[in-house]
């Protein structure tokens, strides 16, 4: 997993304090669900995107270890924990690529 070094993370906070609205598209996966949280650890009115739930194709299936992870971050009852529901109620990781263009456009109108 690949996550977001500290000068990145920096450079989104100061991004999101700059701008009058933000939105987070990561890919609905474990990592995107960390990601995620990281990002609205920095940037609190943050807008979060969940890409799978527009129309996809089914990506790989969640492992044991994957779902027992996402399972842990659901209990929270916050967004960062309905993201990870979402994706747990779907069962496979979607990934941005393909989805992000129509996950932006459905959330800005």
């Amino acid at each position: 997993m690949h996550q977001a070094g500290r000068p990145v993370a920096g450079l989104i906070a100061r991004a999101g304090r700059l701008s009058t609205r933000t939105l987070i598209c990561t890919d609905a996966d474990l990592g995107g669900v960390r990601i995620a949280a990281r990002i609205l650890g920095r940037v609190p009115s943050a807008e979060d995107v969940d890409v799978g739930v527009i129309a996809r194709q089914p990506g790989r299936m969640f492992s044991a270890h994957t779902r027992t992870r996402l399972s842990a971050l659901a209990t929270t009852d916050d967004r960062i924990g309905a993201f990870a529901r979402g994706c747990l109620e779907r069962g496979y990781a979607v990934g941005q690529e393909a989805n992000v263009r129509a996950a932006v456009l459905g959330a800005l109108r």
